[in-house]
C-alpha cells in the first residue's frame, strides 16, 4: 500500500475530540478545520453536546459529530444518561459515547450496571460506543 492510500485509511479510522472544560466555539472551530484533510476526512469529532450544532454549521453535511454520555462521571444513574442520551440527539448527535459506569461496577457488579444501561432513544438506532476508561482522581 502506498502512503497516500495508507494516510487516507488512518485518517478515516480516527475520531477527533476535544472535551476540554475550557472549550469554546473556537476550540471546536479549529477542531472541524482539522477534521477534513486532503488526505481525506475524519470518522467524526466527538465534542460535548452543546457544542453540536456550532459545529454541524462548519462541518459538511452528514459529517459524523459524536458527544459523549454520563462523562466523566461514571455512574449508574439511568436516569441522568437516558436524558443526557436524549438531549444530545435533539442537538443532532449522530454516536452516543457512553461512559461505563465504572464507579458502581467497583461496588456492586456487573449485571447490575449493564441493567442500569438499558433506555430506549426515539429516533432508533444509532451508534452508541460504551467507554471503560479510567479519569485520574475518579476513585478519590
Amino acid at each position: 500500500m502506498d502512503n497516500p492510500t495508507a494516510a487516507k485509511l488512518l485518517i478515516e479510522c480516527l475520531d477527533l475530540t476535544s472535551l476540554g472544560d475550557k472549550d469554546k466555539n473556537e476550540t471546536i472551530h479549529a477542531l472541524c478545520q482539522k477534521a477534513v484533510t486532503d488526505h481525506g476526512s475524519v470518522a467524526s469529532v466527538c465534542i460535548y453536546p452543546q457544542f453540536i450544532n456550532y459545529a454541524k454549521n462548519i462541518l459538511p453535511e452528514n459529517f459524523k459529530i459524536a458527544t459523549v454520555i454520563n462523562f466523566p462521571q461514571g455512574l449508574a444513574n439511568n436516569t441522568l444518561m437516558e436524558k443526557e442520551s436524549l438531549s444530545a440527539i435533539e442537538y443532532g448527535a449522530d454516536e452516543l459515547d457512553i461512559v461505563f459506569p465504572y464507579q458502581t461496577f467497583f461496588i456492586l457488579s456487573m449485571s447490575y450496571v449493564l441493567s442500569r444501561l438499558r433506555f430506549k432513544g426515539r429516533r432508533g438506532l444509532m451508534n452508541a460506543m460504551l467507554i471503560l476508561g479510567m479519569f485520574p482522581g475518579s476513585l478519590t
